[in-house]
């Protein structure tokens, strides 16, 4: 088995590993010979509102697959920190550290090149390149939009522990996928760089001849989104008119120096649309926390696409041997609001069945938090009672990381392109028609009946539970049992 390093840059990569880590807890599968996912993230704003709700709710995955003791299904695959990893987990720290940027931090522009120092001449020629808000602006928030900035900060991670302890810990069969945007300035700039490095031998570290050789696909996200003005116009560091002029500058350069005789991805994907979805003006630090977006979902998708077509991807002498460019489509759509089934046919086989199971799970034990009388004198849950206590599974780790799920789906719908995969308003008893544009398909049969005559799902789960085989690790009991039990129940409204 092999892993996939997915290196989420700025906070779009760090959104779209969330919505990542949320198909990969549904049981969305990659390719066959792919068993675990590596996070890195780069950003130096390391108080990131986006960067922190990532690395919150990779770690709760981590906890909660540690329980999932079966092939296939939700939270079966693993995801790891570069420090598991490594012999030398200490000297990194344990907890999706991003590549350390020594120097960004606490530091304007102009001190980390030591402008003060530089001759005249020099002086005059780093004005040319650099206005004076440039060299004086704070790295600590990341770049803001200039990736004239990024590029020269960015380009020292080759040189951090983190990328040594990265190259020293992949394999030959590894392969590797970076999502960055292409129009702010830590995915703009850190991207070409990322890839310069990843492309070239360096007989001076360990391992990088296999990196060189590898297969890498990258997904660049194009303007999906506009800021709003502040208020106090004088203090606007980011403006959303130059967006899309940022974005062709950048492609232009990416034809030149990635595509071509140069050829250094497998695959290239993009994403974008005609934004007219505006977000809060926000320099950085926790304060950026945006809404997630479909684009998101749909970048996590490219990267599930990209494992299922290694096999026909080809590296040979650091290059790719051709770049395969990818689009991303969709079923006609009303008034821009999309459901599973506007989705294209295999993006819809992946997603449908899987997260509409993880969605039931936690809908149902909102349900069941409330309602506990109706369950507590079934079998299953008198089995697994422990799992709901203080340091049980359940309220330990799967109640926050469904709160951060159905929040999530919530979030999505928000947008000018709202994607709606599940029923705003749900009653428990009506639950059978719980997913968008999927109706039962007997209209007057009643899926769930009175708990106290005997509930059709808590029927299902007992039957399963009866059947299934018991252990002493009552979390991966629980695990199993729901696994099993949603897809029965999913699979009786969309099949």
């Amino acid at each position: 088995m092999s892993k996939l390093y997915v290196f989420g840059i700025g906070g779009t990569g760090a959104r779209v590993m969330k919505s990542l880590t949320f198909m990969l807890a549904s049981g969305v599968k990659l390719s066959n010979d792919i068993d675990t996912v590596v996070p890195i993230l780069i950003d130096p704003d390391f108080g990131n509102g986006d960067l922190t709700r990532t690395k919150q709710l990779l770690d709760l995955y981590m906890k909660i697959n540690k329980k999932a003791q079966y092939e296939e299904g939700l939270f079966t695959t693993k995801i790891k920190t570069l420090s598991e990893l490594s012999n030398s987990a200490g000297s990194i720290g344990d907890k999706f550290k991003m590549l350390d940027v020594s120097g960004a931090q606490n530091e304007k522009f102009r001190e980390f090149i030591g402008y003060s120092s530089l001759s005249s001449e020099n002086k005059a020629l780093i004005n040319l390149f650099f206005s004076e808000n440039n060299l004086n602006a704070d790295m600590t928030v990341g770049f803001k939009g200039n990736p004239n900035i990024g590029s020269i900060v960015l380009n020292q991670f080759k040189n951090s522990k983190e990328y040594k302890v990265f190259l020293n810990s992949f394999e030959p069969d590894d392969s590797i996928f970076i999502v960055s945007s292409i129009f702010g300035g830590t995915g703009a700039a850190g991207f070409p760089l990322l890839l310069r490095n990843l492309r070239k031998i360096d007989p001076n570290l360990s391992n990088s001849k296999n990196v060189a050789n590898s297969k890498i696909g990258a997904l660049s996200m194009m303007p999906y989104f506009k800021i709003n003005t502040p208020t106090d116009i004088a203090n606007q560091t980011i403006d959303s008119s130059s967006f899309m002029g940022k974005a062709k500058a950048a492609l232009s350069f990416y034809s030149n120096s990635i595509f071509g005789n140069n050829n250094q991805l497998n695959s290239f994907y993009t994403l974008g649309e005609d934004v007219a979805n505006f977000y809060e003006h926000n320099d950085g630090q926790a304060a950026q926390k945006n809404d997630a977006h479909f684009l998101e979902f749909a970048a996590a998708l490219a990267i599930v696409d990209f494992t299922w077509d290694l096999q026909n991807l080809e590296t040979k002498d650091e290059k790719a041997v051709q770049t395969s460019f990818k689009e991303f489509g969709i079923q006609a759509a009303l008034k821009r609001r999309l459901s599973f089934k506007t989705l294209g046919g295999k993006s819809k086989k992946q997603v449908l069945t899987p997260m509409s199971k993880l969605y039931l799970m936690f809908l149902f034990h909102k349900h069941l938090h409330q309602n506990k009388k109706d369950f507590e004198k079934s079998p299953w849950h008198i089995h697994l009672e422990e799992v709901y206590s203080n340091d049980g599974l359940y309220d330990q780790y799967l109640k926050d990381f469904g709160e951060h799920f159905l929040s999530w789906i919530q979030e999505m719908k928000k947008n000018d392109i709202a994607f709606n995969p599940f029923k705003s308003e749900v009653s428990y008893p009506k639950l059978l028609n719980f997913i968008e544009d999927y109706e039962v398909k007997k209209p007057g049969l009643k899926f769930w009946d009175n708990p106290a005559d005997g509930d059709k799902f808590n029927k299902i789960l007992n039957s399963e539970y009866k059947t299934s085989q018991k252990t002493d690790d009552k979390g991966s009991d629980f695990l199993k049992l729901f696994d099993r039990a949603t897809e029965i129940q999913v699979n009786s409204i969309t099949k």
